[in-house]
Order: structure tokens, then sequence, then C-alpha cells
């Protein structure tokens, strides 16, 4: 068009260049085009290039038209079809059958959650729906159901979806095709269908005449009712001629009885007819003194119905039972946190609708096998506990190690050679289902038959949402042990902390009492020291000088005594083997010089167990035993210590050291531990030396008690490892 050139003449005078611009040929061609003006020779000369883009347009108007025509097919299409991301479920698009069918609104639910919108009964479904859309990539719901928004009209809908990718997000193509009303329909028609049923029923289907003595006379039906025998075959002839005995002898006590009474008279038959057995019913009724009108209906399909709705009532009454007692399973979960009994109720109900003659739970562990509960299995107490190693022959081994998801054997005694004991002889039927908590195998289940095939893979696949509850009833009951272990070592450490916050306010006082008394002495004499020097008493200074020392050396002692306390599970040497009678010899000569300034007699047995022990430590225990020993005894005429070894605990010896003194009363059996906790106030000692020993054997992992009554002796017990218990 000239006029285009003027246009374009003028704006590139303007600009200088022009690009991206669309040229349209007459042939119909497009070009991109770019111009430029420049100055050649003094004339001004435009420099273009041209681009050709004439498939890209048809490409880009075909794809808009395929856009364009794939939006017409998708808002025209009757089926309600809808587009959701796959993790949210949030609205993408969807069409007007859509909006139609749901009676959800444009504005109200575009871009809207599937949680937000309420599409689905539990958020646990769409969780299960998720799982199972992603390893399927499609799935099909011939009979999903459910209300419309707004009116909560129900909906019978066939459901497909199918994973797409849609601007590199995975989303949930949805297409619902509506039957409600083919299901109202069908609905009707089944109706309508019982309601002639009932009609039909009570119409003969065929009409016989016949003579009191059984023969046949005339028939009517039906067009469409094909007799087994074509009339011409029985007309004139009698029963007796056609049908088998028992069938003749029943027709004619049925037709002599409606002769005579004058009452309708029924009976069922059946008649086998080229190898099908088929169901008659046959009614009576008299129609003069000679004659009788037979009525008969093929009651086949009526039977066929009568047997198939008996098996589904039965199916019906199984899967019932199945769902309470999985119903009564899962309530075992939640409200048992006993191991064993969570289990073995559980097995019950699984017997209900499995039957199993025996049952047990085995948990694995390494390449053992443990059995931890039974059922059918007498006595339990020789089976739970035992373990048995994993071997080839194991029948369970295609679950243990391979991707089996259960394992189903006919007859054991034939296809392995697992069940060779005589009380496993009668073992035929077997089946293992596994355990897992988290994806994690645990174990098994393995049920035990008596018959040869007597579990089927329905069973193993019931069986698996029963091993479902077993696993998570294992786990419950783990995390409480493991919570009521915590709660116990919190108590242990609380009750702890008490006693040493309790001893070290002992330790406070006494120390602060203890050290104040020997520092007030000794501030005391030397006042005593200075007056007796000025005064010149030599005697009274040594008395005084005396009296200085003694405070001197108890504050040194207990000093002493608190440091070897403190020093106790900080400073402690390599435990290694040693004998205890060498332990013992140890510490008898440490205190030999106190033992025989009061004529103590001592007997120690001989050949006691060697111990695991800090050798250092628990000399200074029996040194401390023995000395404290020593201090009570030697009041006794004949003072006398016995040390020695009696029976075991926990597979640590007892060793005991016993003497014959003034002996402990029982209520102070216990105080005698505690820190600075000295019975007779004026003894000698310090009050620490029984609980340096307590706290010496509990860092070995043993514990002291004692044995004693007023007037009677003490005896210390305490116990000491033989092993190390790292």
């Amino acid at each position: 068009y000239p006029q285009d050139r003027t246009n374009f003449v003028k704006e590139i005078k303007e600009k200088g260049s022009l690009s991206n611009v669309e040229v349209t040929y007459p042939t119909g061609r497009k070009s991109l085009a770019y111009y430029e003006l420049i100055n050649l020779k003094d004339q001004l000369c435009v420099v273009s290039m041209f681009y050709d883009v004439t498939e890209l347009r048809q490409a880009e108007r075909a794809l808009q038209e395929s856009e364009e025509r794939f939006r017409l097919v998708f808002q025209a299409s009757p089926v309600a079809i809808c587009i959701t991301t796959l993790e949210e479920g949030r609205l993408v698009d969807a069409n007007q059958a859509y909006w139609n069918l749901t009676e959800y609104s444009f504005e109200e639910s575009l871009g809207k959650t599937a949680e937000e919108l309420d599409m689905w009964e539990s958020l646990e479904d769409r969780k299960l729906f998720v799982e199972d859309i992603k390893v399927k990539r499609s799935l099909t719901n011939p009979n999903y159901e459910f209300l419309a928004y707004k009116t909560h009209q129900p909906r019978s809908v066939i459901a497909f979806y199918e994973l797409i990718e849609l601007k590199e997000q995975t989303c949930v193509l949805s297409m619902f095709y509506d039957v409600t009303e083919q299901r109202q329909i069908q609905e009707a028609l089944r109706n309508a269908e019982s309601r002639t049923r009932a009609i039909l029923e009570s119409m003969p289907d065929m009409i016989f005449e016949i003579s009191k003595d059984g023969v046949f006379l005339d028939y009517v039906a039906s067009t469409e009712i094909t007799p087994l025998v074509p009339p011409s075959e029985f007309i004139g002839k009698s029963i007796r001629q056609l049908f088998p005995a028992h069938i003749v002898k029943q027709t004619l006590f049925s037709l002599e009885r409606a002769i005579a009474t004058e009452q309708l008279h029924a009976f069922e038959y059946e008649l086998k007819h080229e190898g099908e057995t088929r169901f008659f019913e046959a009614r009576i009724s008299a129609v003069t003194d000679e004659t009788a009108i037979v009525m008969v209906r093929d009651i086949s399909q009526r039977k066929w119905v009568e047997t198939e709705r008996e098996k589904l009532i039965a199916e019906l009454e199984n899967k019932n039972a199945e769902s309470e007692t999985l119903r009564e399973s899962v309530s075992i979960v939640v409200e048992t946190l006993d191991k064993s009994e969570a289990i073995d109720r559980i097995l019950e109900q699984l017997e209900k609708v499995i039957p199993y003659n025996s049952a047990s739970v085995q948990l694995l562990d390494e390449n053992m096998l443990e059995i931890v509960s039974t059922r059918g299995l007498e006595p339990k107490s020789e089976y739970i506990g035992v373990r048995f190693a994993i071997t080839a022959d194991e029948p369970a081994n295609d679950l243990l190690y391979g991707d089996a998801p259960y394992v189903l054997i006919d007859d054991v005694q034939v296809s392995t050679n697992v069940f060779t004991e005589e009380k496993q002889r009668k073992i035929h039927g077997w089946m293992a289902i596994p355990l897992r908590v988290k994806g994690k195998l645990i174990g098994i289940i393995a049920l035990d038959g008596h018959e040869v095939g007597q579990f089927k893979k329905s069973d193993a696949e019931l069986a698996l949402t029963y091993a479902n509850q077993v696993a998570i009833a294992i786990e419950n009951a783990r995390l409480f042990s493991e919570l009521q272990n915590e709660l116990i070592e919190r108590k242990r450490l609380i009750e702890e902390l008490e006693v040493k916050n309790a001893e070290l306010e002992r330790f406070t006082y006494t120390v602060s009492h203890d050290l104040k008394s020997p520092l007030i002495t000794i501030k005391g004499f030397l006042g005593f020291l200075e007056q007796d020097s000025v005064s010149g008493n030599v005697n009274r200074l040594r008395s005084d000088i005396q009296r200085i020392s003694d405070a001197t050396n108890k504050m040194q002692s207990l000093l002493n005594e608190l440091l070897n306390l403190s020093r106790v599970g900080r400073l402690v040497n390599q435990s290694q083997k040693n004998s205890f009678n060498e332990i013992v010899q140890d510490a008898i000569d440490i205190v030999q010089g106190r033992l025989q300034a009061n004529n103590i007699q001592l007997r120690v047995q001989e050949n006691m167990p060697s111990v695991y022990v800090d050798r250092p430590r628990i000399v200074e225990v029996l040194q401390n035993l023995i000395d404290n020993a020593a201090k009570f005894a030697r009041f006794h005429p004949k003072p006398l210590i016995e040390i020695g070894q009696d029976g075991y605990e926990e597979e640590k010896p007892i060793f005991f050291v016993r003497d014959n003194g003034i002996g402990i009363d029982e209520t102070h059996h216990e105080r005698i531990f505690g820190l600075f906790n000295k019975l007779d106030a004026d003894s000698e000692g310090t009050g620490v030396g029984l609980a340096l020993v307590k706290r010496i054997v509990e860092l070995h992992g043993g514990r002291i008690w004692v044995k004693s009554e007023a007037g009677k002796g003490a005896t210390f017990y305490f116990t000491l490892p033989v092993e190390s218990e790292s």
C-alpha cells in the first residue's frame, strides 16, 4: 500500500533505524525486517535485512488454534475435568461441567487447596491417594461418590486420575464421568425388575393338564418358554415314561393329595438335562375328580441366586468379622503398652479371621530369630525366649533376605526339612508375614496349620494388616519402656542429688564445726602459753603445748580424711584382676599394730575368688572395715574379726568383715554410711571412714550393707566384680 511506504519513510527518517518490523508479502509469506538509514555518496539510502518467519508464524498460529480447540473441547466436554497440584491439591483449572457437577464456583474455588475446599473426608485419605498415584501414575475409581457443595445432593461418578507435568509442576488431571442419573435409572430398573420378578414368580411358567393317573392331557405356556421336551413328545404319555422314579413318586403323591383335599400342593425337584442340573417348582391344583392343573416353573436361576446370596452373605460375615477384629486390634495397640499382652490379644483376633493351629512372633536380631510370643504352642515357657540361627533352609528366607511380601507354603513337610521334630510333624500349611517398623524389617509372624494348603493368598494379604498392628505394638512397647527407664533414671538421679545435697549440708556444717573446735582450742591455749611463759610455770607450759599439738593433729586427721573422700571417683587406678586374699593381707599389714595392741584374733577364709578392682582402693576399704571392727570389738573379752566370702549376688561374690563387738542397733544401719555420721560422738575418728568405703564399693559397681543387733557384733557385707563391667 502506498500509504505504508509514506509512513515507513517518515518513521525511519525520524528514528534512523527500525527493527523487528513484521512484513507481509502479497504472496502471504512473512518476514521480520531490520532497516537502517545510511548516507551513501551524499544520498540517503536504506539498508534492509529480512528474516523469513512464515513457518514460525504458521506454527504459532497452529499452536494457538490447537490451544483454542483444546480450550473449547475442555470447556465444552460433558465430562467434569479439573487440574490440581499434586502435593497440595490446589485447583489450577476446571471446566464448566466440573463447576456444574460439584457446585463449586469459579471465583470461590480456583487457586484453593483440597483442604480449603474440604474435598476429602480426611487428609490421610488424600495422603494415601498421593502416594498411590506417584507409584502408579494413573488411577481409576469406578464408584466414587460425594455430596454436591451447595445442595448436598449425592453424586455418583466414575473417576479417572492421571499424573501430568504442567509448567514444570507435577499436577493431577482428574476426569469425572457423571453417572448419577444412570445409577438412579439402574436402581429404578432393579426395583422394577424386582416387582416384575415378584409378579412373574406368582404365575406359572408352564401349565400342564394331567389325569389323576399321571397322563399329560394338555400344555399351555408363554411363547418365551421352551419345555425340555417338545409337547408332541409328552402329550398323551404317562409321567412314568418321562421322569425318574423319585419324581414320579413325588408327583403322584401330591396329585392324589390335591384331588382328595382340593387344596394346592407344591414341591420342588431337580432334573438333569443334557448334562446340566435344572431345578423346578411344581404346584398342583385339582380341576375335577379326574384331572388337575400342574403349574411348573424353572427355578434354576433362583436356586443359583440363593446359592450366590449365601456365598455373599458368608463373605459379608467374614468381612464384618475381619473389620471387627481389625478394629479390636487397633484398639489393643492404642490401649495396651505391654508388649506381650498386646501381641497375645492381636494373635487372638487374627485367629478369628484366619483359623490357624499355632502362631509365633519372632523378632530379628542380626542372623538370629527370637520367639517373643506364641499362641497354641504349650507350654509357652518352652518357646518364649528361644533363639535360633537363620540357616539356608529357613522357609522365610525369601522374606528375610528378599523382596517377597510374605511366604506361603502348602506343605512344609514336603517343601522343607526344617519341621523335623516329632511335635512338628503335624504342621503342613505354613505362612510367614513380615513385621516392619518405619520400613525396617524387625521380625515375622509365623502361622502353622495342620492341613495341607490351609492358608491362601487372601489370608496372607489379610494377615499383613494384623502384622502392622503387631509391629506398632512392639514399637509402642519399646518406646514406653525407654520412657519408663528414662523416668526411673531421672528419679534415681534426683534421689542421688538429694542425698548429695544432704551430705554437702552435713559436710559444710561438720567441717565448719570440727575445724572451728581445734582452732578455738589452739587460740585459747596460745593465751595460756603466753601467761605460763611469763609466770615461768614449766609444767603448765608443757601441758598447753600438748593441748595445742593434739588440736593440730585432730585438724590434720580431719583434713586428710576429707582429702581422701574428695579423691574417690576422680583419681582411680586402672582396675586389674587381683587375688582377694592378697588384698586382705595388704590391709591387715596396715592395721596390724591396732590388732596386736588389743589382742584381737583374726580369721581369714582361704581361696576366696579373685576380683577385678582398683587394688589400692579396695585395700583402703578393708583397712577401714578391719580398723572399724577392731575399734568396737576390743571391749569383748575375746575379740574376734572374721573375713570371708558367702555366696554371690548378680554373679558378684559377697565378701564380709564380721566382729563380735558392741554391735549396731537396726535403726542406724543406713545412717552409719552417711558422711560424718558417728553413732558415738566421743569415739575416735572423724565419721568419714564408712562413707569413704561405701563410695569406693559403689564406684566398682558393687554395694555394701550391714547386718547387726546391739550387743551382738556386726557383719559388713559388700560385693565386687570378678570381670570388667565396661
